[in-house]
């Protein structure tokens, strides 16, 4: 808790400092009107939540066999459930964007929560789906799976089908001072644009792909903000520092929420 007070207050000070330094031909009244609009700006990133130390998997596939995939879902889907997994995303790829040098984008990205540190194992080792997971290698290639702890996430009230997705991995340079504050400024040039995240996952383990370091999950309430924002040149030259700053390698993938 106190780490979120402690965001919360810093985005406070950036934008109260910047409504009350008004010049001589501002008005009280506008300047007023400016920190209640900065108030909810803040309000609405209430939706920052502590770390439950939700462990997760994330899969990536290259599904060529929809058929055959789905009677996999269905015949899993129980045997999940009861060594106590739950899928909480499940996304089409709309694409790639990064420095990852030979990587191959899914068509389809599935986000499962787990109840249990070992429980994504105890589905691998049961025999009754080690027997139905042939439908998957009937019916996907280029398997990737990175597991890690949900550090945060922020939710919304938004329409989850009006909802533009991305996903980030990222790989960080060995020096990272300074990433979190960076992070803290650029979060408030975000929330116009109705960005979240949605998840942040600190990976520990992958297969089929270097371990990064950290897989995140954002969302846009609407579609139409990743354009708005894509216009902004100041927060993409943010973004962009950055990814230059703090990061080795990463990927964006944009996602359709299936």
């Amino acid at each position: 808790m106190r780490k979120l007070n402690l965001i919360k207050l810093i985005v406070l000070i950036v934008i109260i400092g910047n409504s009350t330094g008004c010049s001589a031909n501002q008005s009280k009244e506008e300047s007023n009107k400016n920190i209640i609009e900065s108030m909810e700006t803040i309000e609405k990133m209430e939706g920052l939540k502590e770390n439950k130390g939700v462990n997760y998997s994330i899969v990536l596939l290259t599904v060529q066999d929809d058929e055959k995939y789905n009677r996999y879902r269905k015949a899993t889907e129980k045997l999940m459930n009861k060594a106590g997994g739950h899928i909480e995303r499940e996304f089409d790829v709309m694409g790639q964007k990064g420095n990852i040098e030979n990587f191959e984008a899914p068509n389809r990205i599935v986000v499962i929560y787990w109840d249990k540190p070992d429980a994504h194992e105890e589905l691998m080792s049961n025999e009754k789906y080690k027997k139905e997971s042939k439908l998957l290698k009937q019916s996907a290639n280029n398997i990737r799976v990175i597991k890690g702890t949900s550090e945060m996430f922020q939710s919304s009230d938004s329409d989850e089908n009006g909802r533009m997705y991305l996903m980030k991995i990222s790989y960080y340079k060995e020096n990272t001072e300074g990433r979190s504050e960076m992070l803290q400024k650029i979060g408030p040039q975000l929330a116009p644009y109705g960005f979240y995240t949605e998840r942040m996952i600190m990976a520990n383990d992958a297969k089929g792909i270097d371990t990064p370091n950290e897989v995140t999950i954002h969302f846009h309430d609407f579609a139409h903000q990743n354009t708005e924002l894509q216009k902004d040149e100041s927060v993409k030259s943010a973004i962009g520092e950055y990814n230059s700053k703090y990061l080795t390698h990463f990927v964006y993938l944009p996602l359709k929420l299936k």
